[in-house]
């Protein structure tokens, strides 16, 4: 559904001669083709559907419709809030760039109207871990520059914000837990210290980013997840009279 594509049907050169689907809606997939909506009687396209069926050995049979979730649009009044807050973590400094990178060629998927739906689905759809990045961009563009230079090494960087929480655990824990610090952080991007915010949230400070938002909050976005580090940990075989092999598969 996302990749709207039909993919082809395994094993379908040679059909069964007794199903015959002439005079049905129904076919065979034998080549891998676009997903085409059916319209309704107003020529409005309808969602995507599918059946997917499961069949048990033991005779017990599932069946479940699938249907294409389309987000709704946003408010025509909804202010859209600039520049945005985008915020990565990861639990290593290695990570954290993996993360960098990989939100660096997503953005090729997203245009200028997803801008505030990709900052908030970073900053309350993901958890906060110990090495933080924190950009402020007004772009996608501006972003794009801001995740290259930190991925480059750049020597300065505008807006951009990187810190490890374990070196400021305890005065950002103190800060975290003040309710009433935490209302009056939900108000410093209005009043131009979005920056500050970055910053103090790059050292450790937990922040609760719905107090961004008013009620109308914008969506959440498919983005990539967290970057696992790609390590392999074989146990040694064992020789006949106890001596471990060094032949690793």
């Amino acid at each position: 559904m996302r990749h709207r594509t039909l993919a082809k049907s395994l094993h379908c050169d040679e059909i069964n001669p007794y199903i015959d689907l002439q005079d049905s809606p129904f076919y065979i997939v034998r080549d891998t083709q676009s997903w085409t909506p059916l319209s309704d009687a107003r020529g409005k396209a309808l969602p995507l559907r599918a059946g997917v069926s499961s069949f048990g050995f033991g005779g017990v049979n599932a069946h479940v419709v699938l249907e294409e979730y389309r987000p709704p649009a946003a408010p025509a009044n909804a202010p859209a809030i600039r520049p945005q807050a985008f915020v990565l973590s990861a639990k290593t400094s290695e990570r954290l760039r993996e993360q960098a990178a990989r939100l660096l060629a997503a953005l090729a998927e997203y245009g200028e109207d997803d801008l505030d739906a990709l900052a908030y689905t970073l900053q309350t759809g993901r958890e906060a871990m110990g090495f933080r990045l924190a950009c402020m961009a007004a772009s996608l563009d501006e972003l794009r520059g801001q995740l290259q230079g930190y991925l480059a090494d750049a020597a300065e960087l505008n807006a951009v914000y990187a810190g490890e929480a374990k070196h400021h655990r305890e005065a950002m824990a103190a800060l975290g837990g003040d309710e009433e610090l935490q209302a009056t952080l939900g108000r410093w991007p209005q009043r131009g210290k979005l920056g500050k915010l970055l910053s103090l949230w790059s050292k450790g400070l937990d922040v609760d980013w719905s107090r961004l938002y008013g009620n109308e909050r914008p969506r959440r976005l498919a983005l990539p997840t967290y970057p696992f580090a790609q390590e392999r940990y074989w146990v040694a075989p064992r020789l006949a009279g106890g001596a471990a092999s060094t032949r690793t598969a």
